[in-house]
């Protein structure tokens, strides 16, 4: 049976047309939030109310739902797929996320991947989980596996022979990954630039600008003081020095 066979298809919103209304519009929005479970039709939306606070609610009100799914592993009465039960762990997840609750949020992404393997988005919020409660070796390990570098990046960088060229390659990279907030592995890209190309000094600057994004302004500084070191003529370290209260050396003369 496919999991669009399992729910019921022309019950409800044959009801009446105000009935129809709310169903279309709630149907628009859990597509609109790319949460709903697979198959979802608009007309059982309104039997099923754990499916209904799984999917649209939040805090507690998700928690149980998704917890009663999760229990019976039904749904719209009937069993469920392992790629929906997957989704329901994760809403529940994104609940505990949400509440501060990162350790329960963990667990439950956990289970979401062990369901379903291929299910970026618990991977790459486990990993914001686990940034949470200090586990940034955890985290990166998330991160990539769903990390995809930009186009030849990675190719440029084995291929090219002049360490420079590499360099600025995994400075590259290390730009994409600061650009879409993951600044662990941002860090480590920009980190293997500097091995590479030790006088990189806007490298030292980019990664100065992820530990500062990351709240660890003490290596901030670190790097934005070395990049100035290295080029002090680098006004962009300069001014991120200044906005953290810091004074930059003064230009030799």
């Amino acid at each position: 049976m496919s999991d669009s066979d399992m729910y019921p298809k022309d019950s409800v919103c044959r009801e009446s047309m105000v009935r129809f209304v709310l169903c279309v519009s709630a149907m628009l929005f859990l597509t609109s939030l790319g949460l709903a479970f697979d198959g979802i039709q608009a007309q059982a939306f309104f039997h099923i109310s754990n499916a209904e606070r799984c999917v649209e609610g939040t805090g507690e009100t998700r928690i149980s739902g998704c917890t009663e799914i999760i229990k019976s592993k039904r749904a719209f009465g009937q069993p469920i797929s392992e790629k929906n039960l997957a989704k329901a762990y994760f809403n529940r997840g994104l609940a505990y996320r949400g509440a501060g609750r990162y350790k329960r949020a963990i667990a439950d992404f956990t289970n979401a991947i062990k369901l379903d393997p291929k299910h970026k988005k618990a991977y790459d919020y486990r990993g914001r989980s686990y940034e949470k409660i200090g586990e940034s070796q955890k985290a990166q390990r998330d991160f990539d596996k769903i990390s995809k570098p930009e186009p030849n990046v990675n190719s440029e960088a084995k291929a090219a022979q002049d360490p420079s060229k590499k360099a600025r390659a995994y400075n590259k990279r290390g730009l994409a990954f600061d650009d879409n907030g993951k600044y662990t592995l941002a860090i480590a890209e920009f980190t293997k630039a500097i091995r590479l190309k030790p006088d990189y000094a806007l490298a030292y600057n980019n990664r100065g600008l992820s530990y500062e994004n990351k709240g660890t302004f003490d290596r901030a500084i670190a790097d934005y003081l070395t990049a100035l070191k290295l080029d002090p003529s680098l006004e962009v370290a300069r001014k991120n020095l200044r906005s953290l209260g810091v004074s930059p050396p003064t230009l030799p003369k």
